[in-house]
């Protein structure tokens, strides 16, 4: 069977097609635009209002209308993605959030993408971690936080004694290593996964169906069929609750000790 080289065309064409990012696409992309919509549609009618005949002003008011209801219709959507999809970061208590988003990290997103990458139809090319968040509780993002999916190689065996046989390296993975630490020279936010050209196609759709709300950006592959290489960069997005309505700030150093046990 004869091999198909991916040429920068034809990967350039896959790359765009393949970046995804629907629920973040629902916020940024529809209710923000549609809102300002409302707000340019309300200063004319405003400023119209008691000078225009009645033909007009209806059609000011239609389509003031309609963006209310493409608003209500955005967000209600919104809504259910982030009650299935968003975890509970709650900053009406700032450590109480800390520990929500520590645990969050650990315990929950960390295993399910270690879980969850190898049944989407590719082979991982390296151990995937998590930055730890700041030890200081009242540095939690007051409406988004953004994590990273990072990708290390795998270790490889070092030689014990006399040169045989030594163990590999234990992985680190989901250890939620300081930013910049345990990647091995790994690229912020870079995946890496081998497979078949339909098999990658069917990991990066497959994001859309994780439990958490990711990005995904920047695809590229690279080799020869039917086994290639294929890279991208996932970015999570947690959105908070109660941002406006942040607690009392934490004092200095009382989470120092908790931060402790982030790291296995």
């Amino acid at each position: 069977m004869a091999k198909l080289r991916l040429t920068p065309l034809i990967v350039a064409i896959i790359g765009s097609v393949l970046t995804i990012g629907i629920p973040v696409g629902v916020f940024f992309g529809l209710i923000k635009p549609e809102m300002d919509k409302i707000a340019a549609q309300k200063a004319t009618y405003d400023a119209n209002s008691q000078y225009v005949g009645p033909a007009p002003l209806n059609t000011h008011k239609q389509a003031l209308q309609a963006a209310v209801n493409q608003v209500a219709a955005a967000e209600a959507r919104w809504d259910g993605i982030t009650r299935t999809k968003n975890p509970d970061i709650d900053l009406s208590d700032r450590f109480l959030a800390w520990r929500q988003l520590t645990r969050e990290l650990e315990f929950v997103l960390g295993p399910s993408v270690e879980h969850w990458l190898p049944h989407t139809g590719i082979q991982p090319l390296g151990i995937i971690y998590l930055d730890a968040p700041s030890p200081d509780p009242n540095a939690v993002p007051p409406s988004v936080i953004t994590v990273p999916l990072r990708m290390a190689p795998f270790p490889t065996a070092s030689a014990g004694p006399g040169g045989g046989g030594g163990e590999s390296a234990t992985p680190a993975s989901f250890s939620a290593a300081p930013s910049g630490g345990g990647g091995g020279g790994s690229t912020t936010g870079s995946m890496n996964v081998l497979g078949t050209f339909p098999g990658i196609l069917h990991h990066i759709e497959s994001w859309n169906k994780f439990s958490r709300i990711v990005v995904i950006d920047n695809v590229s592959l690279s080799g020869y069929s039917p086994i290639i290489t294929g890279s991208y960069n996932a970015t999570v997005y947690i959105f908070t609750t109660n941002g406006d309505k942040e607690g009392t700030p934490v004092p200095s150093g009382a989470a120092t000790t908790t931060q402790n046990g982030l790291g296995h």
